[in-house]
């Protein structure tokens, strides 16, 4: 069952809640997963979002959203590819994260990045020059990031830390 409980009055006279509960127990370590989440409004609020959460967890469906970031992530993948992948595939795939996912939304909370986020960091980096040759970015190469990033967000579905990858409608 899912716990509200008064956190704390904020400067501006709004109230923060905390919300508990409790996923089961993790296979690996024994140990319940505790979640936590705080919400600011009113107590109604607060209760209908546990409510919420507690639906989601009854239906197994509740995420296990963590506070990965895009790198963290990024860089499990890639460690994942170096033993998978070739070398000259594995270096591919380094010099398209490292300049340009990593540089430009590797510190995004990966439960954050919605397809709108992808959007915008799609056309960021539409408009930026390469270093080598001081020209934007060509289509291949923004092909190739395209790629790398939705190969990595679905890497974060199967390690269940996402629900949903959210470039898979993205073209």
């Amino acid at each position: 069952m899912a716990n509200v409980y008064k956190l704390r009055t904020n400067q501006n006279g709004s109230i923060t809640w905390l919300i508990t509960a409790t996923n089961g127990i993790d296979k690996f370590t024994g140990k319940y997963q505790r979640i936590r989440e705080t919400i600011r409004g009113t107590k109604k609020q607060a209760e209908i979002k546990a409510k919420e959460i507690q639906l989601k967890i009854d239906k197994g469906e509740y995420s296990k959203s963590s506070n990965d970031t895009v790198e963290s992530i990024g860089e499990q993948w890639l460690e994942r590819k170096k033993m998978e992948q070739s070398t000259r595939t594995y270096d591919y795939y380094v010099r398209t994260f490292n300049p340009y996912i990593k540089k430009y939304i590797g510190k995004v909370k990966i439960k954050d990045l919605n397809p709108l986020a992808v959007e915008k960091f799609l056309s960021t980096i539409q408009n930026i020059k390469s270093k080598r040759t001081n020209k934007k970015l060509s289509g291949t190469t923004l092909h190739h990031i395209f790629k790398t990033l939705k190969n990595m967000l679905t890497y974060a579905v199967v390690l269940e830390v996402i629900d949903k990858n959210p470039m898979e409608n993205l073209k």
